[in-house]
């Protein structure tokens, strides 16, 4: 009997996954084919209801042998109908299901007092949803992996790796169990388990901490977002008032129009007036300046709201002693650039991506500003973002699918040009590693000589570090009086291949310890195409391809990053793992500025960045009350 019930489940799981790779490998938004709809059960008209408290575990033993997500749905609603706690052994996270999809249907905000709907009164896309919920909880390892193998959705991809991941921890299941489903392992275990200690109940009210469930509610959200109209009833606090959500976009970038003095801008340096430039709470350090925006130019695009009339925000961020940051209301007037502190610390400190370096003399060699960028504020209409899906939609149908980094080698390739073109500015790039480097020299030297094995037939250190003199020389030589501007001939680009050659050869083992130095020709094309898509007038419009400075304001208006989010001010957040956002929009908290990976503008996050407020904070202008959220995957 047990070898049946084994096979039994198996075989469900595939099936499972197999439905939903039909569904879930199209683009989101995607239309349920009739035939997949539920299968009708004549036999039992009470379907996924509330079972009477007497016969709960009737319902759990007919769930144990016939494994039917309606059963375990009925569960999950008889968990969530205990007065005192939910996620009983009967059920186990059951309950995050039905849950879920009250909550997304509540516009993704938590509640203790949402009714969830039975399962008769669930649509196909909800149904899906809940079969992926469920092969996450009873499904195995193996069928997990397949899932996400033919997923193409990364979002979908992870939440569900996360869900899989919380149930094993609820049940206290050993990890990394390939082919044996959950079910078999929870309800048939060959070694009898612990019952898991039940939730308490208080904690739906935020679905702060509670087990599986914020990872659920990302995936009804992307798979069944809005299918149900929220209930008809007022939050606590009376009606909250509707303010468009703000695209945050990079400006594109035309030969007419001056590219310094703009409103609102990215990176360069902030206009401070006679404001301090922010420091890190437990550093004492400077923050990084990200971003300033135009107050009235907000009040423009999206009308009254909570936040000044007229001046700046500026907003600044740093991970010196972890991720922190600050806003900085600016007066309104006339401030001038303001210059960073002396000690601002380096970007390459904690940024990620290539290295960042400046090459004007009056600046230090390694990059603590990053690049200016004017940015373009255009809002979103309410009724078109409802939710983070409305608004990625609406993105991706302004702009397409969003590029997911930047290489040079691709951009070119966009605009029919195998071969990217290659400016001195490049030769430059590398020059500012080599000098990075030299400033170290004996901090290198020390670990290469403390990391090499006792029986080395290596080149001894300081011959190495001749040679990497020596190139150094070279290069520094070959740059003298060269414009940043100026394209390489053909000699010029095989004496560079040339010095990256010897790095990456002979001085391979000093590149090792010096992570300053470009790691190859891709990654100064690279840099090169970075550095003059935000170069003075005169040098962007002499160097810039007309095709090129077409494909790259239509292509990279938005980020491009790695989990192909978008910058926003206003209206539902996105998240990556979905804590900070329902708390803040549970509080009914204002989204400040959302900031997403971007290989473009430097922003190498690794991840999502928030500023929020509540509108209290706001309305008092208490801008050190402004919460700073970090999330990475």
């Amino acid at each position: 009997m047990r070898i049946l019930l084994i096979l039994a489940a198996a075989l469900f799981g595939a099936t499972v996954v197999t439905l939903l790779v039909h569904h879930v490998t199209h683009r989101r938004r995607f239309r349920l084919d009739q035939s997949h709809a539920d299968r009708p059960n004549v036999d039992r008209p009470d379907v996924g209801q509330r079972p009477a408290p007497g016969d709960v575990a009737a319902a759990a033993r007919r769930y144990r042998m016939n494994r039917l997500i309606e059963d375990y749905y009925a569960l999950g609603l008889a968990d969530l109908a205990d007065p005192a706690f939910i996620a009983k052994a009967h059920a186990g996270l059951a309950f995050v299901i039905p849950q879920a999809l009250a909550v997304v249907r509540n516009g993704c905000r938590h509640g203790g007092d949402l009714v969830p709907p039975d399962y008769a009164a669930l649509t196909d896309r909800e149904k899906t949803a809940a079969r992926l919920l469920h092969d996450c909880l009873s499904g195995s390892l193996a069928d997990l992996h397949r899932f996400q193998r033919l997923c193409q959705d990364n979002d979908l991809k992870s939440a569900a790796g996360r869900l899989f991941s919380a149930n094993e921890a609820h049940w206290q299941l050993p990890t990394m169990v390939d082919d044996v489903p959950n079910f078999t392992r929870i309800h048939l275990p060959e070694t009898p388990l612990s019952d898991p200690a039940p939730l308490p109940r208080s904690s739906l009210g935020t679905g702060k901490g509670v087990t599986g469930l914020e990872q659920a509610v990302q995936i009804v959200a992307i798979l069944a977002p809005g299918d149900a109209p929220p209930p008809a009833r007022a939050p606590a606090d009376g009606p909250r008032p509707t303010v468009p959500p703000l695209l945050v976009l990079r400006r594109p970038r035309h030969r007419d129009m001056p590219w310094a003095g703009a409103e609102c801008w990215f990176g360069g340096r902030p206009r401070l007036g006679a404001d301090a430039w922010p420091r890190g709470a437990t550093s004492g350090l400077p923050l990084h300046f990200i971003a300033q925006i135009d107050l009235s130019r907000v009040q423009l695009m999206a009308g009254t709201t909570a936040l000044p009339a007229d001046g700046w925000l500026a907003f600044f961020m740093g991970q010196e002693d972890g991720p922190e940051g600050a806003v900085v209301h600016v007066a309104p007037g006339s401030p001038a650039e303001t210059a960073p502190p002396d000690d601002l610390p380096p970007l390459d400190h904690w940024m990620g991506g290539p290295p960042l370096f400046t090459t004007r003399a009056d600046r230090p060699a390694r990059g603590r500003e990053l690049p200016y960028w004017p940015m373009e504020l255009r809002p979103i209409p309410p009724e078109m973002s409802t939710t983070t899906e409305d608004i990625r939609d609406e993105l991706e149908r302004q702009f397409g699918t969003p590029a997911s980094g930047f290489n040079a080698r691709l951009a070119f390739a966009e605009i029919g040009m195998g071969e990217p073109l290659l400016w001195w500015y490049g030769a430059h790039y590398l020059l500012q590693g080599l000098v990075v480097a030299r400033s170290q020299a004996d901090s290198i030297r020390e670990r290469m000589r403390r990391h090499r094995p006792p029986s080395s037939d290596a080149l001894p250190v300081e011959t190495l570090w001749s040679d990497f003199e020596r190139l150094a020389d070279e290069v520094a030589r070959a740059v003298r009086g060269k414009p940043h501007g100026q394209m390489m001939t053909p000699e010029d680009r095989h004496r560079l291949d040339d010095w990256l050659a010897r790095l990456a050869g002979p001085l391979r083992e000093i590149r090792r310890f010096c992570h300053f130095l470009p790691q190859d020709i891709g990654t100064v094309e690279t840099a090169t195409l970075q550095a003059l898509m935000t170069a003075d007038d005169a040098t962007y419009a002499s160097t810039m391809p007309d095709a090129l400075a077409t494909m790259l304001n239509t292509r990279y208006q938005r980020p491009a990053g790695t989990f192909r989010q978008w910058h926003q001010m206003f209206g539902p957040g996105d998240t990556i793992q979905g804590d900070a956002l329902f708390l803040h929009e549970d509080r009914g908290d204002i989204l400040l500025l959302q900031l997403a990976d971007d290989a473009v503008g430097h922003l190498d996050l690794g991840g999502l960045v928030q500023f929020w407020i509540s509108p209290d904070a706001a309305r008092r202008r208490e801008w050190g009350a402004a919460d700073f959220v970090y999330e990475t995957d």
